[in-house]
């Protein structure tokens, strides 16, 4: 079973997602996701969201306070487990290594969008956000 941790970045009232890549072969292709992988054998969820959080950004994990949101269990989907932690920055100004970048959004936002923009797993833990 596929067992992940996600981290979605939130700013105030706004949140950041990655910008997945638009290549054919990878998961959930130019969608918006929350940053996030495979936790390995020897870690704990929320070990595994700081370790992918950052391989994938220039953010110092050790100086930001994660919350955890809750686990999600899709399975049915095809989808696997998910650990889902919300992640607290103060500044914007961060490089993110994989994808076509970030994006910051109102939950207003994230709703206009609605789900065919975000990769399904991060939909799915976008509804523990509000």
């Amino acid at each position: 079973m596929n067992t992940v941790a996600l981290t979605i970045l939130k700013n105030g009232s706004k949140y950041c997602f990655q910008h997945r890549d638009n290549k054919p072969g990878i998961a959930s292709p130019g969608l918006f996701a929350g940053f996030g992988g495979a936790i390995e054998s020897d870690e704990t969820p929320l070990q595994a969201a700081k370790r992918e959080l950052s391989e994938e950004t220039s953010l110092d994990v050790d100086k930001m306070k994660f919350k955890e949101l809750g686990r999600l269990d899709l399975s049915r989907e095809g989808l696997g487990i998910r650990y889902v932690f919300v992640a607290d920055i103060i500044e914007l100004d961060f490089e993110v290594y994989e994808g076509q970048g970030k994006v910051q959004l109102s939950i207003d936002e994230i709703a206009s969008l609605g789900p065919d923009k975000f990769a399904p797993s991060t939909w799915a833990a976008i509804k523990l956000l509000i």
